[in-house]
């Protein structure tokens, strides 16, 4: 399944790490994020995003996972060294439509990784920065982008120059 997603969600989702809780509420713990380098397909150039600052928590509950708290993130193009760091605390919730398929609803900053046609056939990759509501639906086919908010920067088009 090849889609593109934001850094709070599946980098989050894949990179979890949700300590034990008792049975009778959600499981909760923190959100563990490692470094990673994108060598293409997002930016022109290869992109680092680090986390400086990880407070994330996730609760996850039987037919969804949120994720709340602190997360701020540099962001680096590696040809150049140039380097910033962007706030990405969201907070997300994926709620889950079956096996195959979950929604996403991110509200707030976060950081959205696209790879090429994800944001419509022929369109190059891009990192954003979102500010507002986005919804995007996960499944076996192509990346559903339900909703993207107006208030959007392009991290690859800010480190380019």
């Amino acid at each position: 399944m090849r889609t593109g997603v934001g850094f709070c969600a599946v980098l989050l989702i894949a990179l979890l790490c949700v300590a034990t809780a008792s049975a009778a509420g959600p499981m909760r713990g923190p959100v563990v994020i490692d470094p990673v380098t994108f060598d293409e397909g997002v930016c022109p150039f290869p992109v680092t995003l680090e986390p400086v600052i990880n407070r994330e928590i996730a609760k996850e509950f039987s037919d969804r996972l949120i994720i709340t708290g602190a997360l701020t993130v540099r962001v680096t193009n590696e040809t150049t060294s140039e380097s910033i760091v962007v706030n990405a605390s969201g907070p997300a919730t994926f709620v889950s439509e079956g096996e195959t398929s979950s929604v996403m609803y991110a509200r707030g900053r976060g950081l959205l990784i696209f790879f090429p046609d994800d944001l419509g056939e022929g369109a190059e990759g891009a990192l954003m920065l979102s500010r507002g509501l986005v919804i995007e639906r996960f499944s076996e086919g192509p990346l559903e982008i339900v909703r993207l908010p107006r208030n959007m920067t392009n991290l690859c088009s800010v480190l380019a120059s």
